[in-house]
């Protein structure tokens, strides 16, 4: 595992950037060393658990966070064409929490409503509020 991770931040040093998605098959899309997060028409969508990732912390805390905030969470299989083709995309993990993620190959993505709806609701709940979603 260590050593894929290595080459995961090889390349997006290489593409100087900060995280790169890795896709090891049509249906396993992921960030390097976070949770991948896509939004379409106002939904948070994360890829279902399978065992191909880490099923982090920070992504079932948000999980619970969109629920209780009653904002659409679906996980479900994603493919790269859904990443390519997503309103916003951004990613959750222990290093950054909730980050947004700015491009996609050339294309640029405006840091959207999902996006910060997802830091605000995180913020909130490290830092002592929203203890009914906990």
């Amino acid at each position: 595992m260590r050593r894929r991770a290595g080459r995961r931040g090889k390349h997006a040093r290489a593409a100087s950037t900060k995280q790169s998605c890795w896709i090891r098959s049509a249906t396993s899309p992921e960030f390097a060393s976070a949770n991948l997060w896509i939004a379409e028409d106002g939904a948070a969508i994360t890829p279902a658990a399978s065992g191909c990732f880490l099923n982090g912390i920070t992504r079932q805390r948000l999980i619970r966070l969109f629920n209780a905030a009653k904002i659409p969470v679906y996980e479900r299989t994603l493919t790269p064409k859904d990443i390519l083709e997503c309103d916003e995309l951004f990613s959750s993990g222990n290093f950054g929490k909730v980050m947004p993620m700015t491009s996609i190959e050339d294309r640029k993505l405006e840091i959207g409503p999902i996006f910060r709806r997802a830091r605000e609701l995180y913020m909130d709940f490290a830092h002592g509020g929203l203890r009914s979603a906990a």
